[in-house]
Order: structure tokens, then sequence, then C-alpha cells
């Protein structure tokens, strides 16, 4: 058995550990960030098929072929030129390299990738950042206004209390990010409330509710809008934490959390 890697983390160029350990890091990661770059040049050469077929096998299983060249036609990784990571971890057979991509264009795309190690090579198993033409020179879309905040909300969470009616995730799953859809399938999203389903929870009364933020809606720490508050509903107001990223022209929903109080923050914020 292997001996496990200690998880190392170092974002945004930020030195706050020893030299030697940001070394380290760097070296561990390495073949994890060429194959990231590999992936990448690949897609950019025209060979799409090719670049899928040498992902890892969770990504196949999760995703056709042409649902992966839906994303990548989302991402504008075709016009792939070079990349940046600079936030890296690892930890036993699994890597994560974050940062940005540039395009042909001089876009600049915030990209995550994680990885597997496979018969001592790394293999992508899922990628996503913000569609291209979201960022160009470091920019970032401007956050909504309160009104269309609430009118993305309320877009999401009718679309979810619909989806648990009908115990049917498919048209609310199409509605999801491509990020989102390249990690998980309308099975996943569904597994996940399907306790809502088997107790008959109704959230459809509550969705016509105006939604009432208990926190203006800001970016996390890598750049996606999070939208937190509750719809009133009676005595039993329905609280609610959603998170976007934008693929253009419009904010993408990437992560839905429900219940009876507030839900806990998502990783990264």
């Amino acid at each position: 058995m292997k001996a496990m890697k200690i998880i190392f983390l170092v974002i945004g160029g930020l030195v706050v550990l020893g030299g030697g350990v940001i070394a380290l890091v760097f070296y561990l990661t390495a073949g994890a960030a060429d194959s990231a770059d590999a992936l990448f040049a690949r897609i950019a050469s025209g060979d799409v098929r090719g670049a899928y077929e040498s992902t890892a096998p969770q990504l196949q299983r999760q995703q056709d072929y042409e649902a992966f060249a839906a994303v990548v036609a989302t991402l504008g990784l075709e016009d792939y030129e070079s990349s940046s990571w600079n936030s890296r971890s690892i930890t036993n057979d699994r890597a994560t390299v974050s940062g940005t991509v540039t395009l042909a264009d001089g876009s600049v795309v915030p990209m995550q990738v994680d990885l597997v190690e496979v018969d001592d090579a790394w293999l992508v198993y899922a990628f996503g950042g913000q569609a291209s033409g979201a960022f160009t020179e470091g920019g970032q879309p401007p956050l909504p206004t309160l009104e269309a905040a609430r009118a993305l909300a309320t877009s999401s969470l009718a679309g979810l209390a619909d989806a648990i009616n009908r115990a049917d995730f498919t048209g609310f799953y199409a509605d999801t990010s491509a990020m989102w859809r390249a990690q998980a399938t309308a099975a996943d999203l569904q597994r996940g409330f399907q306790s809502y389903i088997d107790n008959g929870v109704d959230l459809a009364p509550a969705a016509t509710a105006t939604p009432e933020f208990s926190l203006t809606p800001f970016r996390d720490a890598v750049g996606a809008l999070v939208l937190a508050g509750y719809l009133p509903s009676g005595d039993a107001p329905v609280y609610f934490r959603l998170r976007y990223v934008f693929e253009a022209p419009e904010w993408r929903l990437i992560g839905i959390r429900v219940g009876d109080a507030p839900p806990e923050p998502f990783d990264g914020e």
C-alpha cells in the first residue's frame, strides 16, 4: 500500500509555508499539472475525441463523448493556449490543480482540474470553470442587481420544487451549469433530494414567495456567485443557499441547498 500523501495547498501565489514545503508541493503535483495541460493541448489541436478517451474511467462513466465535447465548447477550450496552476493539492491518489487558462483571444478563464492516479499516470476525472468570454484580462462579470438575483433564486427554487414533485430531475439538471453537469448526473442530483421525494415535501408554495437574502449576494473564493436567504412561508420559512458560475451570457447553477434551517456554506466560501 502506498504511504498516505499529506494535502498541501498553495493559493494565489501567497507564500505561507517554508520554501522547501512549497517546492515539495509543486514537485508532487507536477505530473498532475502536466496531465491537465496535455489534455487541454490535445483539445486545442483538434483531437477532442482523443482527449476524451485519455480521461479517467470515472469521467467517462459520468458522461459520453457528446456531453464532454459540449462542456469543452462551453468553456472555450478549443482555443486553449496556456495555463497557470497557482493552487495545488494532493492526497493519496487524488490531486487538484486550480488557477487559470488563457485562450487565444486573451480571455483568462478560472479553471479547476481534478485528477486520479491510475497505473502511475495522472488522469483527469473532472474539470470546470467559467464560460469563454466571462473573464477578460483578469476582469469578472458584474454581480446581478438585487432584483435580478431574486429572479435567479426564484427560478432555481421553483425548478427544484418541480423536480421534487415530479420525482424527475431531468429538466432541472438540464438547466444547471456545464461545470456541474461535467461532474454529476441527473440521478446524482435526485439522490441528494430523495428524502424530500420520499417524504412528500412540497416546496412549490414557498417557491412562489419573494426570496429574502440574509447576506448580500457575493462572490466566493473562486468567483462563484452565492445567494443565501429564505423564502417566507408561514411559521416555517424555507432556507436556501445557491451557488452559480457565469457561463456567458448568464449565471448558471452549480450548487443548491435547502432546509428548515440555514444551510452550511459551500466548500471554498
